[in-house]
């Protein structure tokens, strides 16, 4: 069931869309920690809202067909970043793509990439998202696949990422 409201603060009205809270289970949250929904050893997939449903399943999927372990991390802050997380994704040297609903400009990835720049920390990451061209509107999967952002977009690049990582 989806509902939308608008929520007035001063000047500035914000659209909002009611969704079932499924990785909340009514307990506080620390700020700025993000939640490892699945481990996975061969590449982890960063994300926030309502897709993560859909990437855990992909995971899944891709687990059981090409035998690649994916990890999902529910990146329920991104500001503050959860360093811890971050950190342990360097130290691991697990690919990371990061997929992004919204744009790629001052997105996750690219506050993720910041962090990892000032450090000087080597990663792999990849960014998927919505690059800063004017977009037709739609329904949703129309809209993502238009923008190479379906599920079946982020299957091939995971295969993609973790084929060039075994072949190098």
């Amino acid at each position: 069931m989806r509902t939308w409201c608008w929520i007035s603060a001063g000047f500035v009205k914000f659209a909002c869309e009611k969704i079932e809270a499924k990785y909340l289970d009514w307990q506080l949250i620390p700020v700025g920690k993000w939640d490892v929904l699945k481990h996975g050893k061969d590449i982890v997939i960063v994300a926030i809202g309502p897709i993560l449903d859909d990437l855990i399943k992909l995971s899944d999927e891709v687990e059981i067909q090409n035998n690649i372990s994916v990890g999902v991390v529910n990146a329920r802050y991104i500001k503050p970043l959860d360093l811890e997380v971050m950190n342990a994704f360097a130290e691991a040297k697990v690919p990371i793509l990061v997929y992004e609903e919204a744009s790629l400009i001052s997105g996750l990835g690219s506050a993720m990439l910041e962090y990892y720049s000032e450090t000087g920390q080597t990663v792999n990451m990849t960014r998927m998202g919505v690059p800063d061209i004017p977009i037709v509107h739609g329904d949703i999967p129309s809209v993502l696949s238009s923008l190479n952002l379906s599920l079946s977009d982020v299957k091939n690049e995971i295969l993609e990422i973790v084929g060039a990582r075994i072949n190098e």
